[in-house]
């Protein structure tokens, strides 16, 4: 579903992919850039159809829009196509580019010595986004983007992006957490051109939603070795406890239970290491809080969007 709606969609339209970590939010991004994108070999010379970029926190934990102007610039002038090549590659890996990587990436814009400031970054993007006819623009950890200093609307950040959008006919998928739908509390314009597709956790609790964890346990299962083929069945309510229904959480427990058996001297996971690679309490109160929080800002936003259908229909009553 997720994929339909942004792949059937104009060029220049908006979106947001919104869920807590651990939900596979990337996994989503992923597919979307490979079915908007086609095989790797299928590609033109000197075109991208897709790229990714990561916004951070890089300035004493704010968002810096020259620093992000920059990110972009490396993602279209220099990408790491990796997503493309390995149906085994992931957000992780790609998306982890070095400072040092960045900064060669703009040198070339580099003028008298001193750096580009951030409009020649976001220029520099722009004309490699049209140059290379690039179709989408992902923007992962969007909700970095509301660390903004006390004196700045952190919905500024994204008003020179999707102006740039729509001029060169890309469309832009901001992914991340609860906390990004700020970006958008007083732009009632974004909000009406910008579908939020909500991406929740498994809910154990709901008879649908366990058979589908279960189902993606064993589906994710099939990369690893097990010691008994009864021992995922045993131990499903202790896989959804460790990871409350997540699916990022899912796979970085089995791929640190695999590297415990394998630091024990065996090749097959057994129930000890799933034991072992357990969050501690903390890091799961510190997940749980983060779900809590997501459900707060999801409901809010959900009641936002009602609350506008209501009073644009009452309007359109009224005028007529």
């Amino acid at each position: 579903m997720q994929e339909a709606l942004i792949l059937k969609d104009s060029p220049g339209s908006l979106f947001r992919l919104v869920g807590p970590a651990g939900v596979g939010k990337s996994e989503v991004g992923i597919s979307i850039a490979r079915s908007l994108a086609g095989p790797l070999e299928a590609w033109t010379p000197q075109t991208l159809p897709v790229a990714i970029v990561r916004s951070r926190k890089v300035e004493q934990g704010r968002f810096s829009p020259k620093w992000f102007a920059g990110a972009v610039y490396t993602a279209v002038n220099s990408p790491d196509v990796r997503w493309a090549e390995s149906k085994e590659a992931g957000f992780a890996d790609l998306l982890n580019e070095s400072m040092e990587s960045r900064r060669s990436g703009i040198a070339s814009l580099r003028k008298r010595g001193k750096d580009p400031v951030e409009h020649e970054l976001r220029d520099a993007a722009q004309e490699h986004l049209a140059s290379r006819q690039t179709k989408l623009l992902i923007i992962e950890d969007a909700h970095t983007m509301t660390a903004a200093s006390r004196l700045d609307d952190p919905a500024d950040y994204i008003n020179p992006w999707v102006a740039l959008a729509e001029e060169v006919g890309t469309k832009v998928l901001f992914v991340g957490t609860g906390a990004m739908l700020r970006l958008w509390d007083a732009e009632n314009e974004f909000n009406r051109r910008s579908p939020i597709v909500f991406m929740d956790r498994y809910d154990v609790e709901d008879p649908i939603h366990r058979r589908q964890f279960a189902g993606l346990v064993y589906k994710a299962a099939e990369r690893y070795r097990w010691k008994s083929a009864s021992l995922l069945r045993k131990e499903m309510e202790s896989l959804y406890f460790f990871t409350l229904g997540c699916v990022a959480h899912l796979i970085k427990l089995l791929d640190v239970a695999e590297a415990h058996a394998k630091t024990m001297g065996r090749d097959a996971i057994e129930a000890c290491d799933l034991r072992s690679a357990a969050p501690t309490r903390d890091q799961l109160q510190h997940q749980w809080d983060a779900i809590r929080r997501f459900e707060k800002d999801s409901q809010r936003a959900t009641l936002e969007e009602a609350k506008k259908m209501v009073l644009g229909a009452d309007c359109r009553g009224r005028s007529q």
